[in-house]
Order: C-alpha cells, then sequence, then structure tokens
C-alpha cells in the first residue's frame, strides 16, 4: 500500500475524531434559552426505572452493546458517513448529559468516567468501522483483475480483517461492561 494512501485514511479517522471531540465540547458548553433542564434531558438522566441494580446492568450493557454494532455495521455499508453523523450526535448528547450530571450526581468522576467510556467505546466502533470498510473495498480491487480469481493470498488477508473486526468488538464489549458497572452505580445514586 502506498504511503500516500495510508496518510489519507490515517487523515480521515484524525478527521473523525476531531469533529467528536468538538460536538463533544459544544455539547458541554451548550446553552439553552430556558433556566429549567429540558424533561427529555432529566430522563436520558434517569435511563433506567428498574427495580435493582442487577437489572439496571444488564439493560445499560445490552443496549449500549446493540446500539455499537449496529452502528458498527451501518456505518460499515455506508463508508463511514452515517456511522460518523451518529458519532457527533452522540458526542452532543454524551457532553450535554455530563453537564447535567455534574448539576445532579453526587459522585461526578464517576459518572463522567462511565461517559468518556462510552466516548471511547463510539470513536473506536466509528474509526474502525470506516477503516474496515476502506480496507476491504481496497482489498477487493486489488485482487480484482487477478489472473487466479481470489487465491489464497486475498483469503487469508480478508481473514486478517475479520479478526481485526473481531478484535475491536472484543475491546468494545469490555469497555461498555466497566462503562455499564459504573454508571449502575451511579444511577443508584440519584
Amino acid at each position: 500500500m502506498e504511503l500516500s494512501k495510508v496518510k489519507r485514511i490515517y487523515y480521515l479517522s484524525a478527521a473523525q475524531v476531531v469533529l467528536q471531540i468538538m460536538f463533544l465540547i459544544w455539547g458541554f458548553n451548550f446553552k439553552s434559552d430556558s433556566s429549567e433542564v429540558s424533561s427529555t434531558i432529566l430522563g436520558m438522566v434517569s435511563k433506567v426505572q428498574s427495580t435493582n441494580d442487577i437489572q439496571n446492568f444488564v439493560w445499560l450493557f445490552t443496549h449500549n452493546l446493540t446500539i455499537m454494532f449496529v452502528v458498527f455495521w451501518v456505518s460499515y455499508l455506508s463508508f463511514g458517513i452515517i456511522g460518523t453523523l451518529w458519532s457527533i450526535n452522540n458526542a452532543f448528547m454524551i457532553g450535554a448529559l455530563a453537564k447535567v450530571y455534574l448539576i445532579f450526581v453526587d459522585n461526578v468522576w464517576l459518572a463522567l468516567l462511565f461517559m468518556s467510556l462510552e466516548f471511547i467505546a463510539a470513536t473506536l466502533v466509528m474509526v474502525s468501522s470506516t477503516n474496515s470498510r476502506i480496507e476491504k473495498s481496497k482489498l477487493k480491487k486489488t485482487f480484482k483483475n487477478s489472473l487466479n480469481g481470489f487465491d489464497e493470498n486475498y483469503i487469508s488477508r480478508k481473514k486478517k480483517l475479520e479478526r481485526n473486526i473481531l478484535h475491536v468488538f472484543g475491546m468494545v464489549v469490555i469497555i461498555l461492561f466497566v462503562a455499564a458497572i459504573l454508571e449502575t452505580v451511579v444511577l443508584g445514586t440519584i
């Protein structure tokens, strides 16, 4: 692979992350016209209204994991466009929620930690989805005009790409597991 193509992929990934960070900061500094906190934001603060912490944890973990899985594949199919739009919206909401959590939660550092973990997971999903799709399209173009069709080199490189996707999902599962534990503790104190 040429160095310029590698640089383009890194520039695209860096642009996606910078956009996400900008919207996170904008969400944190967002001021509405009213002096009251909107009921939608308060509804998001208390996302889970379960009777015990185990139900909260299971719901938070499975909900976040499902969303990340769907976003990964939708972003993958759209070459990162939809994933980038979702991620900047998600970053804005995490920033807005962080400001609300600072007002209503006793364990502010736990709230900021789990939101940071969710932000990292969303960034990881967005960047890896886009990069995986670009790599797969390059792989198909490389072997399109091959005399033998898709040979063992293509199959080994495709399996490596698929393993990389599984590694990303493994990291996302670990990150979201820890984030769900922390969010369960924070919701228990509200």
